[in-house]
């Protein structure tokens, strides 16, 4: 009896973080549907902190940091990770495609857009503003 009472005492940290996790995780995709990237990014860098190989959070992370910083090396790296793992999310290009667009990086941001504008639906093109991204990123090459 005593050692099933110093097993349930070990174990009550571990099912309250596990809980603080699921809350958080929640919160984050919350504020990213909601495109408020730069308090998702917050939430999400804490939870990438717990699990680091988790490409579903390097995803949205890079896409936050793609969202709120103009210097977005860091956004690749995390983009990267998530599309070499085989996420499937069709978004993962447009952001792409904006990170390396910001990082001047043209011909790269216009082969993503393209790869996104293959998969998008008609709202997100529109509402991403696809076509004017390639047409800035062409104008910019020549």
């Amino acid at each position: 009896m005593r050692s099933f009472f110093v097993i349930f005492l070990l174990l009550i940290p571990f099912f309250g973080s596990a809980q603080d996790f699921k809350k958080e995780l929640k919160e984050a995709n919350k504020l990213f549907k909601s495109q408020e990237y730069s308090a998702a990014q917050k939430k999400y860098k804490k939870l990438l902190d717990i699990k680091p190989a988790d490409v579903d959070l390097a995803y949205k992370y890079g896409a936050c940091v793609v969202m709120t910083n103009p210097d977005n090396e860091q956004a690749l790296k995390y983009l990267k990770h998530a599309e070499k793992s085989g996420k499937s999310d069709k978004e993962i290009a447009f952001f792409m495609g904006k990170a390396y667009e910001n990082n001047k990086d043209y011909a790269n941001a216009i082969v993503y857009y393209e790869r996104f504008m293959a998969v998008a639906d008609k709202e997100q093109l529109k509402n991403l503003k696809v076509k004017k991204c390639i047409k800035s990123c062409k104008k910019m090459l020549k």
